[in-house]
């Protein structure tokens, strides 16, 4: 239909009339059948009902920057649509905008898809807030995802939450703070963060996240908790050093990311920098580690593991819209959408998502940009703490590296899914004060324990609304 889409700011009244007045009931199952560009398989451009009227899919996202032109694409390609995005928007109060939206879903209204940071995954689910998606993907489709990715999304093997980006958490330090180790262990990574004199693990890693990320994800080789058999022991010694190390080299301030950039890490200051925004860092990473970068994962059980997060979106519970708020999920994930938005954040260098596709014909896809755009003439120089570098191009071992943290084998990650962050949120109270000195270190390990048994309690008796 050629009209952008509309990007509306903390309109409730819109959200209300996503789903009308009836009660969570899922709608039915119908889903297309699009190829890899988004095109619908013998579809048409009807509008809804007859009416001349498109149908109105409303989405109420944190970010309507990553939807967008995404949005507009699909209007124009299927007139019988109409996207409206709904989001906090720059002004007005952000927080009251987000409960406004739960508080629409809980009550059988509000948008028609949602993305996580409106939805309570394992609640909502249960009490028909969210319904299933179904098998958007079929085994084929499947393939052309990041292994196991689109399982992050599953409760109870159902489909609930679709994962559109992801994160790699990883820690960035020099060779020769880590010696020869190419692998650690929990013990292992904090002798060496001791030993250093370091101040922080890395800036802006609480000492909550270190906990998260060691003790609570990894699903396969986790100390603390067997997730098939759904048991914990947080009682022990090994445990009470990891509450011990989290909150001597946590760190409890927001540093903003351009402010640290490995400077840090540098100077002694933190034992590692977190995370990757793209391949570029990793030429800016070598010129301020002097070429001593190494990318280690956070250690786990008897290795460690790259910790890859998602952000999801869900259909609302009451929504009727699910057809068409399928055939747009599917048009957003197509490898024609996913290359699209890369091309447009490399371009406008806005580079702090572009390795994050769920597609893996689209990490390749970002590979082949950032190659190209390294090795453009250019006369721009960064300067980090004083250490002035040239873009020139990417090395065999940065892309070698760059590959390994993208693709890693199986047993090298672990997904953080719905399961996990739900367990996350169900703890974090108890880890934020025990970092803050409210609660000592046996009293944390205590209520972490009673804690994690009440959520696989629960667990049992999770019945989901069909």
């Amino acid at each position: 239909m050629g009209r952008k889409a509309a990007i509306v700011v903390c309109l409730l009244s819109l959200a209300l009339v996503g789903c009308g007045e009836a009660s969570p009931q899922p709608a039915e199952n119908t889903i297309s059948d699009l190829d890899n560009t988004g095109e619908v398989e013998g579809g048409t451009n009807e509008t809804e009902a007859g009416t001349g009227e498109p149908e109105e899919i409303i989405l109420a996202v944190n970010d309507p920057s990553r939807f967008e032109s995404v949005a507009e694409a699909f209007e124009e390609r299927y007139s019988q649509y109409q996207i409206t995005i709904l989001s906090p928007g720059s002004s007005g109060d952000p927080s009251q905008f987000h409960q406004d939206i739960k508080a629409a879903v809980e009550s059988g209204q509000g948008p028609d898809i949602l993305d996580d940071s409106y939805v309570d995954a394992l609640d909502y689910a249960q009490a028909g807030y969210i319904q299933p998606w179904g098998e958007i993907f079929d085994a084929s489709e499947q393939e052309d995802f990041l292994p196991g990715i689109l399982d992050t999304g599953r409760i109870e093997g159902i489909l609930y939450g679709v994962p559109y980006m992801q994160f790699k958490g990883v820690l960035i330090t020099t060779q020769s703070r880590i010696g020869s180790a190419e692998d650690w262990n929990q013990e292992q990574m904090m002798q060496l963060v001791e030993n250093s004199g370091a101040e922080r693990l890395a800036s802006r890693l609480a000492g909550s996240a270190i906990i998260d990320n060691c003790a609570l994800i990894d699903k396969t080789d986790n100390p603390y908790i067997d997730w098939q058999k759904g048991t914990c022991d947080f009682t022990g010694e090994n445990f009470a050093k990891l509450l011990r190390f989290a909150r001597e080299y946590g760190d409890p301030e927001y540093v903003v990311l351009n402010e640290v950039r490995c400077r840090r890490v540098r100077k002694g200051e933190d034992f590692a920098e977190q995370g990757l925004r793209c391949l570029e860092d990793m030429s800016l990473y070598d010129a301020v580690l002097d070429g001593e970068t190494v990318y280690m994962g956070y250690p786990t059980g008897t290795g460690a593991k790259i910790i890859i997060s998602t952000s999801m979106l869900f259909c609302n519970g009451a929504s009727e819209k699910k057809a068409g708020a399928t055939e747009f999920l599917r048009f957003l994930l197509s490898e024609e959408q996913q290359n699209q938005m890369i091309e447009r954040m490399v371009a406008d260098q806005y580079t702090d998502v572009t390795c994050s596709s769920v597609r893996i014909d689209t990490i390749e896809h970002c590979l082949e940009l950032e190659r190209q755009k390294n090795q453009e003439p250019t006369n721009i120089f960064y300067e980090i703490n004083q250490i002035y570098y040239y873009r020139n191009g990417i090395t065999e071992k940065q892309e070698q590296q760059f590959r390994e943290i993208q693709f890693p084998e199986q047993g090298e990650y672990s997904y953080r899914d719905l399961y996990t962050d739900a367990l996350s949120g169900y703890v974090w109270d108890i880890l934020s004060e025990y970092m803050g000195g409210t609660l000592t270190e046996e009293e944390a390990a205590e209520q972490m324990q009673f804690r994690v048994e009440s959520f696989f309690a629960e667990l049992k008796t999770l019945k989901l609304q069909q």
